[in-house]
């Protein structure tokens, strides 16, 4: 998931915006840097974002929204999307997020204004013209200030998720949200109903959980949504070792684990609750016959984790595997 920011955008960034942009196109242009597996992977990567990025985002219906765990102060949601454009398990939703109703009602009366838009990777911002409603609900980040003008105000920048299943039409993605928590994208996820609409942009990406054993993933939280969609999509032989915290498992979800158990698509089962950590449950874990190893989740477990796999496996054998694509650290 990305938490990038973007600040007030006035006519000097609206033109470093496409200064970039230049820059962007040319890298993507070059021959890859680096011959690993990894970096070109990357590349190509970085050429079908550019495409898609440029294009405009698609809408997707929410169909359902379902507790996936609980805990004192954060949750773990389920939001079932559906859309007329193909996703694929282990893809990425470039979600354009946008305030809530409350936001809007506190935030100074407005009029239709001209103004820049938000630049985003690969699409530099432009001289554009959006009504009272529009400005207010997806253009400046009500949550940062309630100033609406946007030549001073923070902007709404779309977040990426992780798809954690897909069946037909249907797309499933989990937002982790904590009580009292900026309503931004997170937020935004967790209090969508059926019926709503969400815009994003299809992503695919080379951080995904293999589909072969044995690999092991370590994630906490939403950080699981990789291994679902290779879960769902008949992986095999994956060690999980999951962090919860306080949280607890919804009944639908102990079921689904137990019946992916059965099928030996997971091949074990660990759940990390407070005050035990993921790295606790790694001492004992068969790492050094990994094939692969899929590490997702908030930024100091992955530092935490990143450790713990150098001290078992060396340096060397750590950097081969990353090269290779055969470690993944997506925090």
């Amino acid at each position: 998931m990305s938490t990038r920011r973007e600040a007030r955008v006035t006519a000097a960034r609206a033109i470093r915006s496409h200064a970039e942009d230049v820059v962007r196109a040319a890298l993507v242009a070059l021959p890859p840097r680096e011959r690993t597996r990894r970096g070109l992977a990357f590349h190509a990567y970085q050429r079908q974002v550019r495409t898609i990025m440029r294009a405009d985002p698609v809408a997707f219906e929410v169909v359902e929204t379902r507790m996936l765990a609980e805990g004192h102060r954060t949750s773990v949601i389920e939001v079932t999307l559906r859309g007329e454009v193909g996703v694929d398990a282990g893809d990425m939703l470039h979600v354009l997020w946008r305030n809530d109703l409350d936001r809007i009602a506190a935030a100074d009366a407005v009029t239709a204004a001209r103004f820049w838009t938000t630049p985003i990777p690969h699409r530099p911002s432009r001289w554009a013209r959006v009504g009272a409603s529009g400005l207010l609900e997806s253009v400046v980040d009500l949550s940062a200030s309630t100033d609406s003008d946007p030549a001073r105000a923070e902007r709404i920048t779309p977040r990426f998720f992780t798809v954690a299943g897909v069946e037909a039409s249907d797309v499933r993605l989990q937002v982790t949200h904590t009580a009292g928590m900026p309503p931004r994208a997170a937020s935004f996820l967790a209090r969508v109903r059926p019926g709503d609409v969400v815009e994003a942009r299809v992503l695919p990406h080379p951080h995904r959980v293999a589909h072969d054993g044995p690999g092991l993933a370590v994630v906490t939280g939403s950080g699981a949504a990789g291994v679902f969609a290779a879960l769902r999509a008949g992986a095999s032989g994956i060690r999980l070792v999951w962090g919860l915290g306080d949280k607890q498992l919804a009944p639908w979800v102990q079921e689904e684990l137990r019946e992916h158990l059965r099928a030996g698509r997971l091949s074990s089962l660990r759940l990390a609750l407070r005050p035990e950590r993921v790295t606790d449950l790694l001492v004992d874990e068969p790492i050094e016959q990994m094939a692969w190893i899929y590490v997702s989740g908030h930024e100091s477990m992955g530092a935490a984790v990143d450790a713990a796999l150098r001290a078992r496996l060396g340096e060397s054998v750590l950097r081969e595997m990353s090269d290779g694509l055969r470690c993944i650290v997506s925090t």
